[in-house]
């Protein structure tokens, strides 16, 4: 208990906002590589398949390999997010992407979701960045 006093409300804040998101994206991932819930991942084949398709132009085969390919980043970069900067820039990529598809299918409350998780991020991003800045200015 004594290291629990030691901690601030913007540190406890900040660790339970970041096992958030850590725990979004790999659900995410996850569903989009295995059926973790398999009504959830019926539902991304479907939406790969017959509505993300179509409006980039690409066939439904690469719309599953593109599913893959965005789980499978999800995933590694969730891990990563306690690691380095990179994985925040890659994820809020995909949460634009994810947002303009969303707003594209007049899903509103998707599209509201993206974009929460994309600002959580992206304070996360500067809030990393500017600790690893400070950590080079000292060296």
């Amino acid at each position: 208990t004594i290291w629990l006093r030691r901690m601030s409300g913007k540190f406890i804040v900040s660790l339970v906002l970041k096992l958030f998101i850590t725990a979004i994206f790999l659900f995410a991932g996850a569903n989009k590589i295995y059926p973790v819930v398999p009504e959830v991942y019926n539902e991304l084949v479907h939406k790969f398949a017959t509505s993300i398709s179509p409006t980039f132009g690409i066939t439904a085969t690469q719309g599953e390999t593109l599913k893959i390919i965005t789980g499978f980043s999800e995933v590694v970069c969730a891990v990563g997010l306690w690691f380095n900067t990179l994985p925040h820039l890659v994820l809020a990529t995909i949460m634009v992407g994810a947002t303009g598809y969303h707003v594209l299918d007049n899903d509103l409350n998707g599209a509201m979701f993206t974009v929460i998780l994309l600002v959580l991020n992206i304070a996360f991003f500067f809030k990393v960045f500017a600790s690893e800045t400070q950590k080079v200015k000292k060296n």
